[in-house]
């Protein structure tokens, strides 16, 4: 009985200790995660292009997307995907912002992922490099993000970003944009 006992109370004492290795992991990525947000954000990165990939591990196909997304915030906000004007990003499209709490959320997720790694940029913040392994036991669930390129942007004229007018076409407004470019005519 008394064996019977002490295996039972051996277990739970290690069945503890992996709890709290979980939730020491947990609160540390979401530590590191939110230093780096106040980071992004003190850094008032209004207006920002980069390139993303997205990388899915699946069973039955491995597709790798790459875009590059161009994000304007404040006065005359646009999203700019793949050169195109554009109201909303795809779904699998992620913004720096929509990034951070795509990995807060994960982080969150109960039972913890079996494997999530994240590199941050030094200067900005922002999410490099994330990957995650929901489950090891599980196929079709792993996928990644990469961004590259990432340039804040503080001339107007350095991108394709000039509204020149807006128009009400069947009650939906349409920007026009005008590309500028430096050198002669």
């Amino acid at each position: 009985m008394k064996t019977v006992l002490l295996a039972l109370m051996t277990l739970f004492i290690l069945s503890c200790d992996q709890e709290d290795k979980v939730l020491s992991e947990r609160e540390t990525q979401l530590k590191i995660l939110n230093t780096n947000k106040d980071l992004w954000n003190s850094k008032d990165a209004d207006h920002y292009k980069f390139n993303q990939s997205k990388i899915c591990y699946c069973a039955f196909e491995n597709d790798q997307y790459d875009w590059d997304i161009e994000i304007k915030n404040g006065d005359d906000p646009f999203i700019i995907y793949n050169n195109n004007l554009t109201d909303k990003l795809p779904d699998y499209a992620l913004t720096i912002d929509q990034l951070f709490n795509q990995i807060e959320s994960e982080l969150k997720r109960d039972p913890y992922p079996y494997s999530l790694d994240v590199t941050y940029n030094s200067e900005y913040g922002f999410p490099e490099e994330f990957s995650i392994d929901i489950d090891s036991q599980m196929a079709d669930e792993e996928y990644a993000y990469k961004n590259s390129d990432f340039k804040i942007i503080e001339c107007e004229s350095e991108t394709i970003e000039k509204i020149i007018a807006e128009k009400t076409v069947v009650g939906t407004k349409v920007r026009f944009v005008v590309e500028e470019s430096a050198g002669e005519n």
